[in-house]
């Protein structure tokens, strides 16, 4: 059995508190098990030559507006595409919930241009309510609300 599902050979890693280098990462299971000068000769599923990849940890989207996008597009294939691994969402305060039965319509229409468009009912008034529809949609990012 291999040491390490994959080994990415030669990448420039940023860690964001000191000077980049150039390191082998071996993953194992989804994580990063190992970074090192070398590991060249472990066994792995796969090896990667990362001569010309950058490696850098997830950034942080301090002022998303992807509070609906998931509903359509769980994996926000832009963001991921863009290194973002998670979002500050409804900073605004243009936030889908808290909103009362009577106004759920105009805050729809009136988010759906900003937020993206959501499923095409709301079934939540409360916060909560929404941050378990929201959950149910398996967002690819860290999804952080604010209350608006």
């Amino acid at each position: 059995m291999p040491e390490f599902d994959f080994v990415i050979q030669g990448a420039t890693v940023f860690y964001g508190f000191k000077p980049p280098e150039k390191k082998d990462i071996g993953v194992t299971s989804g994580l990063i098990s190992a970074i090192d000068s070398s590991l060249a000769d472990v066994e792995a599923a796969e090896k990667i030559n990362g001569t010309d990849l950058w490696l850098c940890p997830g950034f942080i989207d301090m002022h998303a507006h992807s509070a609906l996008r998931t509903f359509d597009d769980p994996l926000l294939v832009p963001k991921i595409g863009q290194g973002f691994t998670t979002e500050l969402i409804g900073p605004d305060g243009l936030a889908p919930a808290p909103v009362s039965p009577k106004r759920r319509n105009e805050r729809q229409t009136y988010l759906r241009g900003l937020e993206g468009s959501g499923p095409h009912k709301w079934s939540w008034s409360t916060f909560n309510e929404y941050l378990e529809c929201l959950s149910q949609t398996n967002p690819a990012l860290t999804l952080v609300p604010s209350i608006g």
